[in-house]
């Protein structure tokens, strides 16, 4: 009985994880849910910021809203992405749930944007953590 119930308990655990998605894999946000078109284009002085969201079922009652410097940028689902384009130098990128299942909690990390280098974050929702944000390939 105590081995169905770890065989159970695993399979519950790994149920709510999410799964990082490939950049290549992840789909374009709507343009629907674009919140600022003039950081989505490139332009003299600024660098590219991909973020996207992890597959999988935990967490994806909620659509998450992605900010640089406290400005809404983009509403992003699991399997999306977002290319942004803030201006060169230090930024604060945020993420915070909006609607659905999810909390208004915001998670923020100080970024340095170049042009010389692109940056990837993944956004991923844990049991314990709530929504999270890490750097990635």
């Amino acid at each position: 009985m105590k081995n169905i119930l770890a065989i159970l308990s695993a399979c519950l655990l790994a149920a709510c994880a999410t799964q990082p998605i490939p950049t290549s894999e992840a789909t374009p946000v709507p343009a629907g849910r674009i919140h600022s078109q003039a950081l989505t284009a490139p332009q003299e002085g600024t660098g590219q910021v991909i973020v996207k969201r992890d597959r999988g079922f935990f967490g994806s009652g909620c659509t998450i809203r992605v900010l640089i410097d406290d400005i809404p940028a983009a509403s992003i689902d699991t399997e999306e992405k977002i290319t942004l384009y803030p201006q060169e130098g230090i930024r604060i990128l945020g993420i915070e749930g909006r609607g659905g299942l999810c909390t208004k909690r915001r998670k923020e990390i100080e970024i340095t944007v170049s042009h010389e280098r692109p940056l990837v974050y993944r956004i991923t929702t844990e049991q314990r953590n709530g929504i999270m944000l890490y750097p990635t390939r």
